[in-house]
């Protein structure tokens, strides 16, 4: 199994009077165990695991007996729009196009994170509470994002993303 620990095999010395007991970082705890921690593999293990539930749920629809539902009651959408679920590492965003966020004050602070990280400074060119627009203060720098609210008037949607 990708990603798991063989706990049996980690060894934990005592400490000797003359060792100082220093925090271990995320990173190098993540070293020692051997984990991945690269944004790029979380999101292939979050895909991954998406694909496996909706092969799930297609092999149970694939179960459903037709006479059944013929007999049911009235069909009931099973899809609330203000049930739908978001993912992102608020530490590590992950942003690109089409990605959703809850409102424009969560992206708002995911994109100050961002920018942090990829240790850039943001322009914003034009924003209102149904759009964002901004750049790359850097001259050479060819860094642009375009969101727009969705027709919930929450949700934000990342139209264009360019790097």
């Amino acid at each position: 199994m990708v990603g798991s620990v063989d706990w049996s095999r980690i060894e934990i010395a005592p400490m000797n009077d003359d060792e100082i007991d220093v925090p271990i970082t995320e990173e190098n705890l993540c070293s020692v165990l051997g984990i991945n921690d690269e944004p790029e593999h979380r999101k292939i293990v979050s895909e991954a695991a998406m694909k496996a539930s909706i092969a799930y749920v297609d092999a149970c629809v694939a179960d459903i007996d037709e006479d059944l539902l013929a007999d049911a009651a009235l069909p009931v959408p099973d899809h609330m729009p203000e049930e739908d679920h978001f993912w992102y590492d608020k530490e590590h965003p992950v942003i690109e196009e089409g990605s959703l966020f809850r409102s424009t004050n969560e992206f708002r602070m995911l994109i100050r994170t961002f920018a942090i990280r990829g240790k850039f400074d943001i322009k914003i060119k034009d924003s209102d509470t149904t759009r964002f627009l901004g750049h790359c203060k850097g001259n050479a720098c060819p860094w642009r994002i375009t969101t727009r609210t969705t027709e919930d008037g929450k949700t934000v949607r990342v139209q264009t993303y360019l790097t």
